[in-house]
């Protein structure tokens, strides 16, 4: 097995397989487009980068993390990449409701057991802590401590800006 994801309970087999996992994914990657709310944060990301986002979050939830097959799987980066976006876009626990929701709607969608629903929302809730304001809060404060190193003293006006649009996950445009 080695090389080979392990996943939970065997999870993707019980949804029906990669291909109706995958069908999931891009049905969430619909529906998070769709929400007002979630659209609003993800405005920024194209599909790709929305369709990643989403499989890396389920990734999280859904692999058996404790499994020898899945070393070559990096979790740390996974999560340190889930972290920023996360906290790039602002998202709070109540995103986290939401996508789950859409998880969760996106598999009665393709059919799935109400029994694997369950699981899969079960297995969701793991990844919750990255939602968490200690989380993100923590994140965003190393951004900010960051954009302060990287900006030097002279320029505060710029520093300043550099600031904000870290704290507010806005990206900062250069001023000429």
């Amino acid at each position: 097995m080695s090389g080979q994801k392990i996943y939970k309970e065997n999870i993707i087999d019980r949804i029906g397989g990669p291909m109706d996992y995958e069908m999931a994914v891009i049905d969430l990657c619909d529906r998070s487009m769709q929400d007002r709310t979630l659209k609003y944060h993800f405005r920024n990301m194209g599909s790709a980068a929305l369709s990643k986002f989403q499989t890396e979050l389920l990734e999280l939830a859904f692999l058996d993390q404790s499994a020898a097959g899945n070393n070559h799987v990096d979790i740390r980066s996974i999560k340190l990449r889930q972290q920023r976006i996360i906290a790039e876009c602002g998202f709070t626990e109540q995103h986290f409701d939401l996508i789950k929701g859409h998880v969760i709607e996106s598999l009665r969608h393709s059919w799935c057991n109400g029994d694997v629903i369950e699981m899969a929302a079960n297995h969701i809730e793991s990844v919750r802590y990255l939602f968490e304001g200690d989380c993100v809060q923590a994140l965003r404060e190393k951004q900010v401590l960051e954009a302060k190193s990287a900006v030097g003293p002279r320029n505060t006006k710029v520093q300043s800006s550099a600031i904000l649009a870290t704290t507010t996950g806005q990206r900062h445009r250069s001023q000429k």
